[in-house]
Order: structure tokens, then C-alpha cells, then sequence
């Protein structure tokens, strides 16, 4: 049974999920009455992003009008703000749908721009600073998804690449012979296939300190605190799993943290139930007796499930949380149809059914379909433009990026 929902108009250009820099952020706003929406091409294999999507259709819920995007990958739609306006496309892979629920009239929505991992790959060597029994070099996760490691000075490092001529932040660690980080090391380091280059930098001492965490929601199942470097040009690069041991009680939790000095942002995270519930909050990188305040974690989640054409979901309810401002549902929708689906909805929506498909979008459409993986992500407290949070909302997730400052983000997966 699908849940009815209210169709929220967000008061106001600039709240979060939406552009008030107009189209390509030329501050041109479309007047009262109109939203436009541009779309552009992620990134595949090697194929760059941020490319416009010509001929994408366009279409309003309740209304027999089909729209195309021009050649700049825009589109103007007829809208008082309480509108529900999809847009299809075909990508290289599947088709996409984005569904924009509610967007306030007079504005600019940007969707797409997702630089996904590339097929290509390079490679170089960096020969790291003696000191320990192995050694690993770690990078942006959007450079490298995993750490290369090796058991001399000389490591072989794979990374994207797109990121190729990039200086980015890296992280040198050498550890002992029972594999315990026994120094860090963090520097620019320019990526530059076939070449050899030499670490400039010296291994500082690691420490352990405890960490404390108070009023996160009750019940949580595990909680986890994780120290990153998080350089000034923008790049995190994830430190490890420092997290020791975890201690927690209904309102306050004790994390036993192996912090490496060098470290300097913490991403505290709690799961609630099976499902791995997530509610994130960052903070900077603080003492032993100075607790994160976990206050401003959003109500997490507790499930989405996809079934029929419709997909569910809710929130923890046994005490008060703070809603997000705004929800991204997305789902894997297999055989035959073969759809990614991506809705853009207000806080207080808890379903979306999956519309029907103009006859001129020749999208496979049995009537049952076969849901694959679905996530629900909530976001709170900052001002970030549509395009931004597309194009980033899983990059901070699976923790390629830092979200900006002051943003909260809850998340559940199936």
C-alpha cells in the first residue's frame, strides 16, 4: 500500500537542494511560474562528465505534454512550485530517471555531473620513507578506492585516470611486524604516470586517545569514528579503521580511537538495526575530554524497500530528531527494465510509485518490476545547490569527499 505524502514547496531560492545561481550559475533566474532544469552526463569509463544531455524527455505528472532538452541540456517547465517533473535519458549503461518533487517556482534545478569511477587506469612509483616492516600509500578515494601496499620502500600506486596530472593529499604509513601503524607521513604528491618520485616527508609517532560522543540517538546497534586527513585544497584521504573498541549507552557513546597524528577531521557514525542505518556527523579532530556532541543527528532510518512500482520507507521514531530538509531516494530497477532512478523529495515524504511512461519513452514497462539495491539519504543544514548534491551525495557517503561543513546526513541501504 503506498502512503500518501505531502508536496512540500520549500520557501525561498537557496534552501538546500536548490540552485539560486541560475542556469550554468549566471545568476539568470526564470520568473515566477517556470523552473528550469538542466542536465548533464556522469561520468563513464572514460568519458568525462558534466557534458549536456541533448533530447532528454521531460515530463509532468498529471499533464499530457512531452518536452525535450535543447542542445545545452536545458529545459523550461510551466510550474507554481507543487509540481512533480521527471526527466529520462539514455546514458551508456541503462536509462535514468530523475524525479524532482515539490522544487520551488522561479528557480534552477541542475541534475547529473556524478564523475563515477573510471575503467582507465594509471600507474607510478613513490618510494616511501624507511621505518617499519610494510608500508602503504593511501589516496583520494576518488584517485584510488583502495590503498597499495607493499613489504619494501617502493610501492607501485594504481590510481583513475582521471586524476592524472593532479597533485593531490597522500598518506604514507609504515607498519610493524604485527601490521600495527607505527608512523604516518601526509604530502602533496603529484600523479604523473611511468614516474618514480621520492616521499618528502618524515613518519610522526602515532597516538591512541579516547574519544567520547554524546546525545546520539538511543539504541544504536554499533557506532564507529573514523580520522581522516582532510587537506586544504579539498581532497580526504581515510586513515584506516582506528576504531579499537566501542562503548555505548543509550545517550552517550566511548570510542576507543587509534588515532595517527596527522589526522584532522572525525566522521562519527552510528547504525541502527539490521538494515545499517546510518546517521553521520562530522566534527574536527578534538580531545579526549572534550565529547562530540551528536545533538543534530538526523532521525535515522529504519528501512526502504522497493515493491511493485513503489518504494517505502521510515524513520526512527522513539525520540525527537531532527527531519532533513530534503530526501534522495534512489533504486536499481533490473530486468527488463533496466532503470536507475534517482527522486529529489521533501522531508516528509516516506514513498514514491514509479510513473508511467509516455508511449515516445521506450522504457520497458511490465507493470511488477524487479527492484535491485535502494537507499534512502536524508540531508540537513547547509546551503548546498542541486548540482552539488547529485553530483557529491555519494562521494560523501562512501567517503571520497568531506560533506561541507554544518551538513547532517542520515542513510539506509538495501
Amino acid at each position: 500500500m503506498t502512503r500518501a505524502w505531502p508536496l512540500l514547496v520549500l520557501a525561498g531560492c537557496g534552501r538546500i537542494g536548490f540552485d539560486d545561481q541560475g542556469a550554468a550559475g549566471d545568476g539568470q533566474m526564470p520568473p515566477s511560474g517556470h523552473i528550469t532544469i538542466t542536465l548533464k552526463t556522469d561520468r563513464f569509463a572514460s568519458d568525462p562528465a558534466n557534458l549536456p544531455v541533448a533530447d532528454a524527455y521531460v515530463f509532468v505528472a498529471g499533464r499530457a505534454t512531452l518536452q525535450r532538452t535543447d542542445a545545452a541540456g536545458t529545459v523550461d517547465v510551466l510550474s507554481d512550485g507543487g509540481d512533480t517533473i521527471h526527466v529520462a535519458y539514455r546514458d551508456p549503461v541503462r536509462w535514468r530517471l530523475y524525479t524532482i518533487v515539490a522544487a520551488p517556482t522561479a528557480t534552477h534545478v541542475d541534475i547529473g555531473g556524478r564523475v563515477l569511477a573510471s575503467t582507465a587506469i594509471q600507474t607510478m612509483n613513490v618510494i616511501v620513507p624507511a621505518g617499519g616492516s610494510t608500508y602503504e600509500l593511501r589516496l583520494p578515494k576518488r584517485c584510488a578506492q583502495t590503498a597499495a601496499g607493499s613489504g619494501s620502500t617502493t610501492i607501485l600506486v594504481v590510481y583513475d585516470a582521471g586524476c592524472e596530472g593532479e597533485a593531490v593529499a597522500a598518506a604514507a604509513i609504515a607498519y610493524d611486524a604485527s601490521n600495527n601503524p607505527s608512523g604516518l607521513s601526509v604530502m602533496t604528491l603529484q600523479l604523473t604516470s611511468g614516474q618514480t618520485v621520492v616521499w618528502n616527508g618524515a613518519y610522526l609517532a602515532d597516538a591512541v586517545a579516547l574519544f567520547s560522543a554524546t546525545n546520539i540517538p538511543a539504541g544504536p546497534s554499533s557506532m564507529d569514528l573514523t580520522v581522516f586527513w582532510l587537506d586544504p585544497g579539498g581532497d580526504v584521504v581515510d586513515l584506516g579503521e582506528p576504531s579499537l573498541t566501542t562503548q555505548s549507552t543509550a545517550t552517550t557513546a566511548t570510542l576507543s580511537a587509534k588515532v595517527m597524528t596527522g589526522g584532522n577531521a572525525i566522521q562519527l557514525s552510528a547504525a541502527y538495526g539490521a538494515g545499517g542505518t546510518k546517521g553521520v556527523l562530522l566534527a574536527g579532530l578534538g580531545s579526549a575530554t572534550t565529547p562530540i556532541d551528536a545533538s543534530d543527528f538526523l532521525a535515522p532510518y529504519l528501512g526502504v524497500v522497493g515493491s511493485g512500482r513503489t518504494a517505502q520507507w521510515m524513520r526512527y521514531t522513539n525520540e525527537t530528531r531532527p527531519d532533513p530538509d530534503l530526501q534522495i531516494l534512489e533504486g536499481l530497477i533490473g530486468s527488463p527494465t533496466d532503470l536507475l532512478w534517482t527522486a529529489i523529495v521533501p522531508a516528509q515524504t516516506l514513498s514514491m510509485t514509479l510513473p508511467v511512461f509516455p508511449p515516445e519513452v521506450a522504457i520497458a514497462d511490465p507493470g511488477t518490476l524487479t527492484w535491485g539495491s535502494t537507499r534512502i539519504v536524508g540531508l540537513k543544514g547547509a546551503e548546498v545547490r542541486l548540482s552539488d548534491i547529485d553530483a557529491r551525495w555519494t562521494r560523501w557517503l562512501y567517503g571520497q569527499e568531506l560533506p561541507p561543513s554544518g551538513l547532517r546526513i542520515a542513510s539506509e541501504q538495501r
